[in-house]
């Protein structure tokens, strides 16, 4: 699924809640090959991400991951190299367990236990 930013709205409910999402490095160079991060998150290669890509095709802030009820969703910030998910490069999308997201050269997988 693909929206628009404008219809998305991160409520103050969705975002004092916190989620912990499990990431598997399946392609690019990065010193884990899992992780987890605490959502509501911000990628990019500047130091106020909260996961950095020091990379050169990713952005200072790159895109968000949020939460919206039981969704993932990944907000591209305007990256002039793209957001994608499954290879579709997004502005906002659902960020579904088992799909791809790749920000630079790095792709990710979500996993849910």
């Amino acid at each position: 699924m693909i929206a628009t930013n404008k219809q998305f709205t991160l409520t103050a409910a969705a975002s004092r809640k916190a989620h912990v999402l499990r990431l598997e490095v399946i392609g690019g160079e990065l010193d884990s090959q899992e992780m987890s991060l605490a959502l509501p998150a911000r990628i990019g290669r500047g130091d106020s991400a909260s996961l950095q890509l020091k990379h050169p095709l990713v952005a200072e802030e790159h895109c968000d991951i949020l939460v919206r009820g039981d969704e993932i969703l990944v907000r591209d910030l305007g990256s002039e190299n793209g957001t994608f998910v499954n290879r579709d490069r997004i502005d906002l999308a659902q960020w579904a367990p088992g799909q791809l997201l790749t920000i630079g050269d790095v792709t990710f997988r979500a996993i849910v236990d």
